[in-house]
């Protein structure tokens, strides 16, 4: 079957021009991808970057460098009498446990809770592992395809989304440090 002329010029338009985005604030995600959603949010009254959003964790997790960042008093913490599995099979001490509160998203769409997390001492390139304790708290569903996480508040649904190219360095410093930790 033959190909017409229009079907022929636009084949070539699509092969051969440049795909054009929009301009704006907002920076597109690339296809496919199995990248982690990453997010910032406010902790304990301080904005607190490198959030990595997992649903798969059972506890909310508290690194020790930014737990020291946020200047809050290590007496604060209560002592925990349990090791933790960490992602690399080794088990991770404690330092103990703190009730912080946790707010998402821009005013006046700000829904927040009181989480508990679990402060380590160990290395990750992540201040903060949130779990489903709080995210089911905060009543937030997220889609990793999408790096965006979806929460509800009176005023309506409103989402907070991950940036793809934060996401993939964090990721690949993580994998340094597993293999750092590991030598």
């Amino acid at each position: 079957m033959p190909i017409g002329r229009n079907t022929r010029r636009y084949i070539q338009q699509i092969t051969t021009q440049p795909k054009r985005y929009k301009a704006g604030p907002r920076r597109l995600s690339l296809y496919p991808h199995d990248d982690v959603l990453v997010v910032t949010m406010l902790v304990a009254n301080f904005t607190t970057r490198r959030i990595l959003i997992n649903n798969g964790n059972s506890a909310d997790i508290l690194f020790w460098d930014a737990f020291t960042w946020m200047g809050i008093d290590p007496s604060r913490l209560q002592p925990v009498p349990m090791l933790l599995k960490g992602f690399s099979g080794d088990m991770v001490q404690l330092v103990g446990i703190i009730t912080l509160s946790v707010l998402i998203g821009k005013a006046p769409y700000t829904p927040s809770t009181m989480a508990d997390f679990i402060v380590v001492k160990a290395l990750s390139s992540y201040n903060i592992i949130l779990g489903r304790p709080t995210l089911n708290s905060l009543k937030a569903v997220m889609s990793t395809y999408h790096l965006k996480m979806k929460f509800s508040n009176p005023m309506g649904v409103r989402e907070v989304r991950g940036k793809q190219m934060l996401a993939q360095d964090f990721y690949v410093q993580e994998l340094k440090l597993q293999g750092a930790g590991s030598m």
